[in-house]
């Protein structure tokens, strides 16, 4: 590899392996064209790679009925045109969602996807003009969008960002459409029959949602909004008036909430009184400046920027270099 990769969607799959989307330093943004990287530390070759020929937007993991680690699961890869790839241990499968994108012959005008995720036994997507789809078997792709999905073209147009739940009979999606404040954050709950808008505090728009049970969801998005709460009771405000950061993702770890922002990792202590989003300081030289991706699974925290690959055992934080890069090193 002779060029710097920028890291555009990462999902973690274990404590010590990571699955990366770069996009060559090269290309223009939104060139169709990725390179998937696999970390995995202890190998003798931790970093390897294939190439896909679009631009990743999502990934994560897929668990058929009945299969857990020891079984045949996949990575899975999404583009915002509605591509998706599944790498299987020894082999590696490719599917349409038709009507989905914008710059493909089949799209049918409602925009971009934007979130793959599995919940329950099955994986589902979401995207813009309000599209949600559940996968229900190989290459078969169901709209389970009725009273949300949005005829084109349409003045107000309903971007849904993200997608998760506790199980297929409690669902959430987030997002935003155009308001009197511009784009404002909007909030959807599917109860296994029909889809419910659920009502919010006031905040821009919405990005990502990270559900710990039923009863305790956690939204976070634009202007520093970090939401919680559930369907049931609704949702407050947890932020405060000095929090201005894009929010990207969330990761629960250790009692604390880590958030990945445009500014930098931040954190939220859950269940302490008055607690308030504030910068994570690691040690590190020179901090965590950006990060796209925070997640946690297992006993490891990782929060990925553009750049950065940083881990943290909960008690030592640690810069991992991609062979792609140059070390993060401290300004001269």
């Amino acid at each position: 590899m002779t060029t710097g990769v920028s890291f555009i969607v990462t999902k973690v799959i274990e404590d010590d392996w990571l699955f990366i989307a770069g996009s060559p330093d090269g290309n223009k943004p939104y060139t169709p064209f990725i390179r998937w990287f696999q970390y995995l530390a202890g190998d003798a070759e931790p970093w390897t790679h294939h190439e896909s020929n679009w631009w990743a937007r999502s990934a994560t993991t897929y668990f058929p009925l009945g299969v857990d680690k020891n079984g045949d699961w996949a990575l899975v890869g999404m583009s915002q045109e509605g591509d998706v790839e599944f790498t299987y241990q020894d082999s590696v499968a490719e599917e349409k969602i038709a009507g989905a994108g914008v710059f493909v012959s089949d799209a049918m005008g409602w925009g971009y996807v934007s979130s793959i995720r599995q919940i329950g036994n099955f994986l589902f997507v979401c995207g813009g003009g309000g599209q949600v789809y559940k996968r229900s078997g190989d290459n078969l792709w169901e709209h389970m969008d009725a009273g949300l999905l949005q005829a084109s073209p349409v003045v107000d147009r309903l971007l849904l960002s993200d997608i998760n739940g506790s199980g297929e009979q409690d669902i959430y999606v987030c997002g935003s459409s155009p308001g009197p404040a511009g784009l404002e954050g909007r909030l959807f709950h599917y109860d296994g029959a029909t889809w419910r808008q659920i009502e919010i505090p006031g905040t821009g728009y919405l990005t990502r949602i990270l559900v710990e049970s039923s009863e305790c969801v956690w939204i976070c998005g634009h202007n520093g909004a970090l939401l919680n709460g559930n369907q049931r009771v609704g949702f407050k405000d947890v932020s405060t008036v000095e929090d201005s950061q894009l929010f990207y993702s969330m990761a629960h770890y250790w009692r604390k909430l880590y958030l990945g922002s445009n500014l930098g990792l931040y954190e939220y202590n859950i269940g302490e009184p008055n607690s308030k989003i504030r910068k994570v300081t690691t040690g590190l030289t020179p901090e965590v400046e950006d990060t796209v991706t925070v997640d946690s699974v297992g006993e490891v925290l990782w929060s990925i920027g553009e750049k950065d690959i940083v881990r943290f055992d909960g008690n030592d934080w640690a810069r991992i270099d991609h062979p792609a890069n140059l070390p993060i090193q401290p300004m001269a």
